[in-house]
């Protein structure tokens, strides 16, 4: 009776893992309909092994599903990180480098995968990550719906490598959302864990839908 009542159990957690799973690959198709995002970011990084030593950053981003990501860091020190699936632009002080993919596939691998995240590129996350989702609030009193998604790099994926866990909270609302002036879906906070245990934690704020690219961000984004 044990293994019946165990086994039944077993089945009813399966589904509702299935089901937050496709509340994720829904999420992604719905955050990939954004085709360009702006918004607020605080970024906290630090080692596992040592909490207490964290350097804080904060600026703003601009998401451009077509093009990448930009950073544009304002504190501590003003500084603008382009993360494109080809090449990796950082900004410093009026010195710029620019590293070509071939050169540091690595470090390229990276920007890609944070990328393909923020874009919703369901396709890529799934084809190097192990998925779980957990819902941490639903049914909120403004339509929103909060979910946690873990993503562990599968044993061949050439991620695994470099690359422990990624971690995001996102928000989806309700079919009301856009009448009440809200953005449908968003990730609230992105985390990710590399295999030395150095973490890189943001959080992400008053974001933004447009249709278009400004000149800086087209500056880059064309280089």
């Amino acid at each position: 009776m044990k293994k019946i009542a165990a086994f039944i159990t077993g089945l009813f957690l399966c589904s509702a893992l299935f089901a937050q799973t496709n509340e994720f690959k829904d999420f992604c198709k719905r955050n990939a309909e954004s085709k360009i995002v702006r918004g607020d970011f605080e970024l906290v990084q630090y080692n596992e092994k040592n909490k207490d030593a964290k350097r804080k950053s904060e600026g703003t981003f601009t998401l451009s599903v077509k093009d990448g990501i930009i950073w544009f860091t304002k504190k501590p020190v003003a500084a603008t990180q382009v993360m494109m699936s080809t090449k990796i632009i950082q900004e410093v002080r009026g010195r710029k480098k620019i590293i070509d993919g071939k050169e540091n596939p690595t470090f390229l691998s990276i920007a890609k995968i944070t990328s393909s995240v923020f874009a919703g590129d369901y396709a890529e996350i799934e084809k190097n990550f192990d998925i779980e989702v957990f819902v941490i609030n639903k049914f909120l009193e403004d339509g929103r719906e909060e979910y946690d998604v873990e993503l562990t790099p599968k044993k061949d994926s050439a991620i695994v490598t470099f690359i422990k866990k990624v971690n995001l909270t996102i928000c989806v609302y309700d079919d009301n959302a856009e009448a009440k002036g809200y953005k449908t879906c968003y990730i609230s906070e992105f985390s990710m864990t590399d295999s030395g245990g150095g973490v890189s934690q943001y959080t992400l704020n008053n974001q933004i839908e447009t249709d278009t690219l400004n000149t800086d961000e087209q500056k880059y984004f064309r280089e």
